[in-house]
């Protein structure tokens, strides 16, 4: 087996097995009050003050309170659920020898306790999805490529500083927005192995985001 492939299917073990054995999770917690509030999490930038992954909620009244840090660790720019919200999966945007890092968290009451972390394939990774099949796409911003968290490892985005990415509704196929090469890229995704085929791309003025 290929030593470049082998850290990646270590990290798709991990994040398989989690989506599999994870339970349902509510989406609301009763506070003292007996109203009920919604817990979230926000990624930062941490070349400052800041220490990683927070805690907040948000009340029926519409105010919010910070929780305080979930989880310590660099640069978790983006964050995403796994399927039944019992994991949280973060993007660390940063250039370690050439790449980002993706971690994968267990959401308890009052912390994120880590599970696993692996490579993003590519420098500074800044968006992160997962599919129904339990695959991990990651979008590396300054390492012009999409990582695949699984069988496979990662694909040249035909662009520069790939920003975003996005599935198709029926995950057929990834569009990728890579804002410094001014354009739009479809691939087309095996359902079963997840290998990405260059399809097409199109010009689109520096984009940032892509909704379908």
């Amino acid at each position: 087996m290929n030593n470049k492939i082998k850290p990646i299917i270590k990290i798709a073990k991990c994040i398989l097995i989690i989506l599999l054995i994870s339970g349902c999770q509510e989406g609301t917690v009763k506070d003292e009050q007996g109203s009920s509030s919604y817990s979230f999490y926000v990624g930062t930038y941490t070349d400052k003050n800041s220490k990683g992954i927070y805690k907040y909620s948000l009340h029926k009244d519409g105010s919010l309170k910070k929780g305080g840090l979930a989880a310590k660790t660099a640069n978790p720019a983006y964050l995403a659920f796994s399927m039944q919200k019992k994991y949280l999966l973060a993007g660390n945007e940063i250039d370690k020898d050439g790449s980002g890092t993706v971690e994968s968290y267990l959401i308890t009451d009052d912390s994120l306790l880590l599970i696993c972390w692996q490579s993003s394939g590519g420098a500074h990774p800044c968006f992160i999805t997962l599919d129904q099949h339990g695959f991990v796409l990651v979008a590396n911003w300054t390492g012009g490529n999409v990582g695949l968290l699984s069988h496979v490892g990662h694909e040249p985005t035909r662009g520069s500083w790939p920003r975003n990415i996005c599935l198709s509704p029926d995950e057929d196929y990834l569009l990728v927005a890579n804002r410094h090469g001014n354009n739009i890229v479809s691939f087309q995704r095996d359902e079963w192995t997840g290998i990405f085929q260059y399809v097409t791309h199109i010009e689109a003025p520096s984009p940032a985001c892509i909704v379908l």
